[in-house]
This record gives C-alpha cells, structure tokens and sequence, in this order.
C-alpha cells in the first residue's frame, strides 16, 4: 500500500470509526517517502486525535514521533506542518489557555498563530469546550485584520469558522449568545473563502450562510443566501449535487418564510435523479427532509 493509498483509506473511515483509525496511523509512518507527506499526515493525525477523539495529549505524542521520523529520514529540525498540528493540540490541552500562549506558539509566525487559533476553535467546539473554542474562533479572526490575500491563514480562517457554524447549528439547546455566534462565524466563513477559496467553497459557504440564518430564524435572509446559491450553480455550470442542495436550501427557507415552496421542492427533487448513486447516498438524508415539508 502506498501513503496515498492508506491516508485516502484513513480519510474515508476516520468520521465512522475515529478510534480504529487512531490506532492504524502508525501503520503510516513506514509509508512516508516525501518531504511534503509530513505534513499531510500531521493534518490527518491532528483531526483525528482532536476534532473527532480530543485525545489531544495521545495527539501530541503521536506527532512528535513524527517529527523525529522527519528528523531521521529528512534532516528537518522543524517541520512547519508538524509544529502547527502539535501546537493546535497543545492549545487544546492546556487549560484555561488564556495568557499561556507561549507555552504553544514558540517557533510560530503570527500567521501560523492564526491558523493554530482557527484549527483549535474548532477542535475545542467539536468536544462541546464552547467557551474555549469561541475564545480561540474570536482571537483567529482579530489577527487576521490585514493578512495578505496569498496567505494560507485565510483558508484555515475559513476551515475553522465553517466547523464552528456547523457546529452551533446542531447545539440544542443554543443560548441567544451562541446562535449569534453561528451566524458570525457562516459570514466569517464566507469571507474568508471569497478570499482563499475557489467558486465551489464560496458555493457551499452561501449554502452554510442559508442554514445558518434558518436555524437562527431569520427567514428572509435564509432565502436570500440559497437564491446566492443558486444563482453561483446558474453562472459556474455546476453539477447536480450543488442544485440539489441549493434547491433544497431554497424550498427550506422560503417554507420557514411563509412562502411557496412547491416549485423548490420539485427542483430539487429533479436533480436528486441525476445523481449517481454514491452522490445519491450522501444527498439522502437532505431527501428525506425536504419528503417531510
């Protein structure tokens, strides 16, 4: 088996059986052939110990026998990738965080600070520490005033406030203060990915921008974000799998509007057919809600 074989393989299970992979990814350190494989497996390790297990110290450990590997077989002292995934996982384990951060940003840039901030904001919001993964979301976005266009601290900004708006929108009960925060974080998104992303993220963000103005119910704004939506899969020629979520954005939030939502429904309807089964499968639970209006 190849790396890109078995980190495809890991990527394809990791949200089903997080603890299994876990304990397959040292499988991978045998695998590892190029320099630029580093850091692709750190961002798979951080994941996967972090987001989905917050095993964030077995993490740590994880990744710092990856950077002796890339010491050994590279010579590399400091590997950007690594130091940033052992800092995101740092950032989380160390409690009440606040006024400790050089316990985890030596040897980082301020833009490499960001993209710990953002990545960790996630993680912490992704293991129900709220207040924490808020704090770090609210830092990510005050640094980044003023970044340049060409920095990857843009698309880690957007990464990080998408999973925080996710995130909030399946919290129930969500306090006023937390609903306020969903919709910050699907507008932060979008922003950052006009800036990093290519039409597709900006798709999906309008898409985020939709359900999260739906589950905050301000319905009028809900409508206008999925005919965004819909109006990007209209310029870009885009597949059936974006008009279907668009349609089903659209049919969902003109419903909480008070609107027809007829015509939305059969759209979307339509293009569920043109899906190949696969696509079919992932878009089925979408289905089944919109069976149900």
């Amino acid at each position: 088996m190849t790396f890109d074989e078995f980190t495809k393989k890991c990527w394809a299970e990791h949200a089903e059986d997080s603890s299994g992979v876990a304990n397959r990814l040292g499988d991978g350190f045998g695998l590892i052939e190029k320099i630029e494989q580093l850091a692709q497996f750190a961002h798979l390790s951080t994941h996967v110990f972090g987001e989905h297990l917050g095993e964030w110290q077995r993490g740590i450990e994880f990744l710092d026998q990856l950077k002796a590997i890339s010491k050994k077989q590279f010579d590399l002292e400091i590997e950007p990738g690594i130091l940033r995934s052992i800092a995101i996982l740092k950032y989380c384990l160390i409690e009440n965080a606040e006024g400790k951060e050089e316990n985890f940003y030596v040897g980082l840039v301020p833009s490499e600070q960001i993209r710990v901030l953002a990545s960790a904001a996630g993680a912490l919001t992704a293991q129900k520490q709220m207040g924490r993964g808020i704090a770090a979301f609210h830092k990510a976005v005050d640094a980044a005033a003023g970044l340049a266009k060409d920095d990857p601290a843009n698309r880690a900004l957007a990464v990080g406030a998408n999973n925080l708006a996710c995130t909030l929108e399946e919290l129930s009960p969500r306090s006023a203060e937390e609903t306020k925060l969903m919709v910050m974080a699907a507008q932060v998104a979008r922003k950052y990915w006009e800036i990093a992303g290519t039409w597709k993220e900006v798709f999906w963000a309008e898409y985020r921008l939709s359900r999260s103005f739906l589950k905050a119910d301000f319905s009028s704004e809900a409508v206008m974000h999925s005919e965004k939506c819909l109006s990007i899969a209209n310029a870009k020629g885009a597949g059936a799998v974006e008009f279907f979520y668009a349609f089903e954005a659209l049919a969902l939030s003109l419903k909480a509007d008070g609107q027809s939502c007829q015509s939305a429904i059969e759209n979307a309807m339509a293009q569920f057919q043109l899906l190949d089964e696969a696509d079919k499968e992932w878009c089925n639970e979408s289905l089944k809600s919109l069976e149900k209006v």
